[in-house]
């Protein structure tokens, strides 16, 4: 079963002009609070009312805009996707939308399901070279095929055969801001992400 993460936009449009480190919790949305309280209506009848009554507002409020439904795996991709960049708002958007979306190491999404520990940041992603050539004397400039470009920052040597398409590569972060490749197990080697 897929999860979902719900905001309201007012909310998230509040998270992306927090500043760069700030812990911004996105509160649960009224709509998904007054829904919650219709459950604890005693009387059937009241209780259906009610539902119906939130089940209506949370789909204009869906249909408006003014609620947003986003699934954890998009979440997860967006992260994948924006790593290396420099893009504080949306890393930080990145990390409170994880954070929000659901318990922390063992809650299952469906019961009996167990899930896996999760962190925050992602601190390494594994992508496939579509091809490398040398921009500078002694360093290479990566392309993988989902589009990204990354360039080594040092004249370190990576060895690389003529044709390096569908090698993987492992880019994780390092400290101060800064990111490491490391291709076939050979040494980590500094590199910056340019696209």
């Amino acid at each position: 079963m897929r999860r979902l993460i719900l905001l309201a936009a007012a909310p998230l449009a509040a998270g992306l002009a927090a500043p760069a480190g700030a812990e911004t919790a996105i509160p649960t949305p009224d709509l998904i609070r007054n829904l919650s309280q219709c459950l604890k209506v005693a009387d059937d009848a009241e209780r259906l009312a009610c539902l119906e009554q939130q089940a209506r507002a949370l789909t204009a409020a869906s249909e408006s805009g003014d609620l947003v439904a986003v699934q954890r795996d998009e979440v997860r991709e967006l992260e994948r996707e924006s790593f290396g960049l420099s893009l504080d708002s949306v890393g930080n958007l990145v990390g409170r939308l994880a954070a929000i979306g659901g318990g922390g190491a063992g809650e299952a999404d469906t019961p009996g399901e167990e899930r896996e520990p999760e962190s925050q940041r992602l601190e390494a992603v594994t992508l496939t070279i579509a091809s490398a050539s040398e921009y500078q004397r002694g360093k290479l400039r990566f392309v993988f095929e989902n589009g990204q470009v990354w360039e080594q920052t040092t004249s370190d040597t990576i060895f690389l055969p003529h044709d390096p398409a569908g090698i993987p590569a492992e880019i994780r972060s390092g400290s101060l801001g800064s990111f490491l490749i490391r291709v076939r197990g050979q040494r980590s080697v500094p590199v910056r992400r340019v696209q």
